[in-house]
């Protein structure tokens, strides 16, 4: 009896051993946006680049595997996407009469706000 009584304890142990080695790792695999905010902003401006002055109506657009958004600059080149879910975005600049630019790999974390400026140059056609 007693015997059994030891093999029982020793298995509760080795059990409970398992069990706060599996929620220790899994509460250290949090994804990285769990431990801020799901979503965050980018915003900028959009210039010349030989006069450095804004260019209106820009069409910006941030692009992810996840989602797509626009927004248009304002007469002081100006524009915000807010609510973007974190990912990493591809920002791309169109406006006639000037050259597309496309901006890669920017990463969006939660709770966060980054800036991404334009600079287009004026088009040949």
């Amino acid at each position: 009896m007693h015997r059994l009584i030891g093999r029982l304890r020793t298995r509760l142990r080795v059990g409970a051993i398992f069990l706060a080695a599996a929620v220790t790792v899994a509460s250290t695999a949090v994804p990285a946006y769990a431990i801020g905010g799901t979503v965050g902003s980018i915003s900028g401006t959009v210039s010349d680049a030989k006069t450095k002055l804004p260019i209106a109506g820009v069409i910006v657009s941030a692009s992810s595997p996840v989602q797509d958004s626009k927004a248009t600059t304002d007469s002081k080149g100006f524009y915000s996407i807010n609510g973007l879910p974190v990912d990493t975005y591809t920002i791309s600049f169109q406006s006639l009469s000037y050259e597309a630019q496309s901006i890669t790999g920017v990463t969006l974390q939660g709770d966060s706000s980054i800036t991404v400026n334009g600079q287009l140059e004026k088009s040949l056609t």
